[in-house]
């Protein structure tokens, strides 16, 4: 390592990614630095990994994961030993088993035929232009390739593959999912015969670009040699080998279970979810719904964006708030109004710190403070746990372990609930509920339309 010394948990990270694969046996030296050579092939018992050896340098957001999916970006260094240990892996494990050579070049044969939206891992086409990858995929690329490809999106964040792998099955193209298949078996098959592996150590980017370990078990491999059921996070996947077909834990894959997976945003005054139907309040918002009950209100503007949801003036609303705008708010006995919604709001900036407050909102947009603001810990991955309720004159909140309380100001006494962003940036609401005031939501929130589920919950 010639460019200085790596922390003792980086270089973990390093060595894991790097030495996943059993077929990864027989590399003598690794050589891991920026002044490396530019080229990351591997050449007989070496590899050369280019990366920077400092504080973490995550990749670009494009780098390996389209629009389409929420952005990952890996610790650069942790990526570059994940691709060049999976390339050392796949080329002996394609000596060694010509059946698993054979198996992918016809995927990345298909891949080709298929051109870009074919592939799992964009970054198999280069630092190319966008404008010039279509060109490049329909030249296609050795099996090995794909392979080490899809194995290193595996190694640095499994979730985002699959999901994206998922999506694509959605769409019509089973193609990405057998690349993803592909590269789990490179990091399940020994290079010196025997069975494949049951359990795999993949990996998942936290937000600071650090790759923490992921264990995939209960690995099964199908007549083809490629892996066709797996747990991970919890789920039990299964994919039939004739037609493609995915189940997780025994249901068909919908877009509600893909986490990662961008909602696709719609304009107009009405938004239909799969039982209910949302409208718009103020602006002109963009709002993406999903088959799990998420519902995302994307604003451009710096006033609020609003959509509301016919409750009656004395309910509970309660629901996991992701903030990623200039603020949110969920607003009860909303009206709209000539430049905002009217109504009881609480407000969540996000900071250093956050902050929540409630307020009370007129159509100018101005809202009088019914409580002083709090400060709130860190927003979590799945966003707040917030909860907003009124009954009679009596305002109350909930944000994790926080809650305040208010008086209602008279002229708020009805309208519906809603769901507000200021731009630029989004506001989603998962797992969202509606209630009387004081029932509190289900562990797990119901499905909509089954016998338990309220008529109002979106």
């Amino acid at each position: 390592v010639p460019d200085g010394p790596l922390g003792d948990g980086r270089a973990r990270e390093l060595v894991r990614a790097l030495e996943a694969a059993p077929a990864f046996g027989g590399v003598e030296l690794a050589l891991v630095g920026k002044r490396s050579a530019p080229s990351l092939a591997v050449r007989g018992p070496t590899v050369r990994i280019n990366a920077p050896l400092g504080a973490i340098a995550p990749l670009a957001e494009d780098a390996l994961f389209p629009a389409s999916v929420e952005a990952s970006r890996p610790d650069a260094l942790v990526a570059a030993a994940a691709l060049e240990g999976a390339r050392a892996a796949a080329l002996r494990l394609g000596e060694a088993r010509p059946a698993f050579a054979a198996l992918a070049d016809r995927i990345a044969a298909r891949a080709r035929e298929d051109g870009e939206s074919g592939y799992l891992s964009f970054d198999l086409l280069g630092a190319a232009p966008q404008t010039e990858r279509a060109g490049i995929a329909k030249m296609g690329l050795p099996g090995s390739a794909l392979a080490a490809a899809s194995a290193r999106l595996a190694l640095v964040d499994l979730p985002r593959a699959l999901d994206l792998a998922l999506l694509r099955t959605l769409e019509g193209k089973t193609g990405p999912l057998a690349q993803l298949q592909l590269g789990l078996s490179l990091l399940a098959l020994p290079a010196s015969g025997g069975a494949p592996a049951d359990t795999l150590t993949v990996g998942r980017t936290r937000g600071d670009g650090h790759v923490e370990p992921l264990l995939v078990t209960h690995v099964k491999t199908g007549e083809s040699g490629l892996v066709t059921a797996f747990t991970v996070d919890g789920h039990a996947y299964a994919i039939d080998e004739p037609t493609g077909k995915v189940t997780r834990d025994g249901a068909a894959v919908a877009l509600g279970m893909l986490r990662t997976a961008r909602i696709p945003k719609l304009e107009g005054d009405t938004f239909a979810a799969p039982t209910r139907t949302w409208r718009r309040l103020t602006g002109k918002p963009r709002v993406g719904v999903v088959d799990d009950g998420r519902v995302r209100v994307v604003a451009s503007r710096q006033g609020f964006d609003a959509i509301g949801l016919d409750a009656t003036a004395d309910v509970r609303w309660e629901a996991d708030l992701v903030v990623d705008a200039a603020a949110a708010a969920l607003a009860v006995r909303a009206l709209p109004g000539d430049g905002s919604f009217v109504g009881l709001a609480l407000l969540v900036v996000p900071g250093e710190p956050s902050t929540a407050q409630l307020l009370a909102v007129d159509a100018s947009g101005l809202g009088a403070p019914l409580a002083p603001p709090m400060e709130l810990e860190p927003q979590p991955e799945g966003g707040w746990h917030v909860v907003l309720e009124v009954k009679g004159d009596k305002l109350a909140a909930q944000v994790g372990e926080r809650t305040q309380s208010g008086a209602v100001p008279p002229g708020y006494d009805r309208g519906a609930v809603a769901l507000a962003a200021r731009g630029p940036g989004y506001v989603e609401a998962r797992g969202a509920t509606l209630g009387a005031p004081g029932k509190k939501r289900p562990a797990k929130p119901l499905p909509p339309g089954k016998p338990g589920a309220t008529k109002k919950q979106p």
